[in-house]
């Protein structure tokens, strides 16, 4: 019996680059890094609820979901345990900062960033009942030049936050007498709602 000529039809590959790499290709993935190449951003030596390290603001129409946020101590070593936490605010309060540059990480993709970003962030003081404490947490236990290549994961899990239109995420990072130098890449996806 003869076979038919459907048995030898490559069979397609099909590949689940899975969701964030989609995302990346449809151009809705971002990101913000030290505002110059390996220099450092110096953190505060204490938490002050007014000024953060990076502060995001969501000013367009779409979810902000964080995927990654990844900081190395550099050349300034930190004074003491570095600490960081991260607070989502309802509606975004923010005054002042340097501005960083937002990249797209495919540049190809068709959509622009709704998200400005700054460090050294002034913020006012929050209204009540507009943030709540997303993540908390701390590194380095032996704080020295040798423990610099070691990095502190601030999202560990991507998708367990998102920022609803308007709203902020700030970021804070501190160590007791002296601020760390910090090397950092903050990265995010703007979603449709």
């Amino acid at each position: 019996m003869a076979g038919s000529s459907k048995d030898k039809q490559p069979v397609p590959l099909v590949r689940d680059l899975g969701v964030i790499a989609n995302l990346t290709l449809e151009g809705r993935v971002f990101s913000v890094c030290n505002p110059t190449l390996q220099t450092e951003v110096v953190g505060q030596t204490s938490l002050a609820a007014t000024l953060a390290t990076v502060y995001i603001a969501n000013l367009g129409a779409r979810a902000l979901m964080p995927l990654w946020g990844t900081v190395y101590q550099g050349g300034t070593v930190a004074g003491a345990r570095i600490e960081f936490s991260i607070k989502q605010l309802k509606t975004s309060q923010f005054t002042s900062g340097t501005s960083l540059v937002v990249t797209k990480a495919y540049p190809a993709g068709g959509f622009s960033s709704q998200v400005d970003a700054n460090h050294t962030a002034t913020l006012p003081a929050f209204t009540a009942g507009n943030l709540h404490d997303v993540a908390t947490g701390s590194i380095f236990h032996t704080v020295s030049v040798a423990n610099a290549g070691n990095p502190l994961n601030l999202f560990p899990n991507p998708g367990s936050i998102c920022v609803a239109p308007g709203g902020g995420l700030a970021i804070y990072i501190n160590a007791g007498s002296t601020g760390p130098g910090l090397l950092f890449s903050i990265g995010w996806a703007e979603l449709d709602v």
